[in-house]
């Protein structure tokens, strides 16, 4: 009643407001006047900035905070008004220090948020913060980041951005670390000394020796195998506490069968997506094959990425026999050798993409994958014709084709609505099309002439024809259309589309939007 936060009489109902909240939610509302104002804060980010603090608690011993996060927007900024109170609220436990700052950072800080790195600053008092939990800044020199991880042994929250090659964000006690650019070694342990890290986020990617002692984590997007020590397979074998997409990238690394084999890669019951990368190295298919064999991905995945495997057949856990992958919903062939067969591990399958594939044909009876929605094919050269596709397909997307024939069902696809039809060099014209068709995308494509069946699509909102040089003439079309693009096709093409009375103006004249653009 004493604050002069009541002379006003909006901030004072704010001020009523937050003294309602529960104290973690106070402390987790505070927190937020570290930052400057009308800055944006990224949702995941501030959370797990929360969750290092400990001002979030878990609501069932049994679960992880991880799992207490919800959905919605991805960032957001906070009212003037509301960063007012956040920070009168605070009182001392939280500084800023802004550009031309002149005076001393108060000795008993708890957070500090440093807007204008400098380094007499930095060595003169900020080391010397014994209370201090959390550090935002950018600009820190690599150096430095050693220093104030040695000397601050309450520091729970770091989040620097490195002057030299590379960024590092880190939440020390549980902790996380996040690093831009591409490719970075780590030299010493100093990763690996941090047994309490949660989190790794690398946008680029950083290699941190003997990684396998943080068995804490809960995120670690790539792993990379290699011969030196330290970063061998065998690393993952302790990380049960994985979440999220795994991604292990040189497995041509990786010695046979007994080493894959003691990553135990199937006990990491948190992760839920997948993805093993090899990058060739002269290896036996063979080896691939038992390396492949070895790695079977927990059960309850939902996706599943292979991509460089050389070998000719695939794992007992592909085809079921193993426990069935039930949950997998998309799966990626890259650049492999062979197709799988259709097990029991696919039968869920809603997205499948094959890409830069040597195979002949798509795996045998695709045609049962009968919760199959989106198909990709991407420059498959061998690859001649399709077989009979899943009814259930809604989408389809056909790039870099050699093959004559897209399709011997194509008409009966009943559920299809989007079809994207690129660089098809070999195939005079598309087949009949399903009436369900909604949007049909055509670039880079050599045949004359449309499907026949154009004008009877009724469903069909959206067409696109990109640089197909032979189409000199358009077929009706349905009076569903409601956009139009015509770009970079034959000039005769373009002309009479724009010429009024001419039969390709006539059949688009009730098109509402249509865009015809020369080359």
């Amino acid at each position: 009643m004493k604050s002069d936060l009541l002379n006003n009489k909006t901030i004072g109902a704010l001020w009523w407001s937050y003294q309602q909240l529960d104290e973690h939610v106070k402390q987790c509302f505070t927190f937020c006047s570290i930052f400057p104002r009308r800055y944006e804060l990224q949702r995941d980010e501030l959370v797990h900035m929360w969750m290092a603090e400990g001002f979030v608690k878990v609501t069932d011993a049994t679960r992880d905070m991880e799992d207490e996060t919800g959905f919605g927007k991805p960032c957001y900024k906070i009212h003037d008004l509301l960063h007012e109170l956040a920070g009168r609220a605070a009182g001392n436990d939280y500084f800023r220090i802004e550009r031309g700052m002149v005076g001393h950072v108060p000795q008993d800080v708890r957070h500090i948020f440093i807007m204008s790195y400098d380094q007499r600053l930095f060595e003169e008092e900020i080391l010397h913060l014994k209370s201090l939990r959390t550090v935002i800044t950018l600009g820190m020199l690599s150096e430095d980041l050693c220093r104030l991880l040695q000397s601050l042994k309450k520091l729970r929250v770091v989040h620097v951005k490195l002057e030299r090659e590379y960024s590092l964000t880190g939440y020390l006690s549980q902790k996380k670390f996040i690093a831009d650019r591409d490719v970075h070694y780590f030299k010493d342990n100093e990763i690996a000394n941090l047994v309490n890290l949660r989190y790794i986020k690398t946008h680029g990617e950083f290699l941190y020796p003997d990684i396998g002692r943080l068995t804490s984590l809960r995120t670690l997007s790539v792993f990379r195998v290699s011969k030196i020590r330290g970063y061998e397979i065998q690393q993952l074998e302790h990380l049960d506490n994985l979440h999220g997409t795994l991604t292990i990238k040189g497995l041509e690394n990786v010695s046979g069968n007994e080493e894959a084999r003691q990553a135990k890669i199937y006990k990491k019951v948190h992760v839920t997506g997948l993805e093993l990368i090899w990058y060739g190295d002269n290896e036996s298919s063979k080896k691939q094959e038992d390396v492949l064999e070895a790695l079977r991905p927990p059960f309850l995945i939902t996706s599943l990425k292979i991509s460089g495997y050389d070998g000719s057949t695939y794992p007992s856990w592909c085809s079921g026999e193993k426990g069935a992958l039930k949950n997998l919903q998309d799966l990626q062939f890259v650049g492999c050798h062979a197709p799988p067969k259709i097990g029991e591990s696919f039968m869920y399958l809603r997205t499948l993409v094959i890409s830069n594939c040597r195979w002949c044909s798509v795996p045998e009876n695709i045609e049962c994958l009968t919760w199959l929605e989106k198909l990709t094919i991407d420059s498959c050269e061998n690859m001649e014709s399709l077989p009979r596709l899943p009814l259930s397909l809604r989408e389809i997307k056909i790039h870099i084709w050699y093959g004559s024939s897209l399709g011997e069902n194509m008409e009966s696809l009943s559920s299809l609505e989007e079809l994207t039809v690129d660089r098809c060099y070999n195939t005079a014209s598309l087949p009949r099309l399903p009436l369900s068709l909604v949007k049909l995308t055509v670039e880079f494509w050599n045949g004359s002439a449309l499907a026949e069946n154009m004008e009877s699509l009724s469903s069909l909102q959206k067409l696109d024809l990109t640089r197909c040089p032979n189409i000199l003439s358009l077929p009706r079309l349905p009076s569903s259309l409601k956009e139009l693009r015509i770009s970079e096709c034959d000039k005769f093409l373009i002309q009479t589309c724009k010429t009024e009375g001419n039969p390709n103006w006539e059949k688009i004249a009730h098109i509402e939007n249509k865009l015809i653009l020369e080359m």
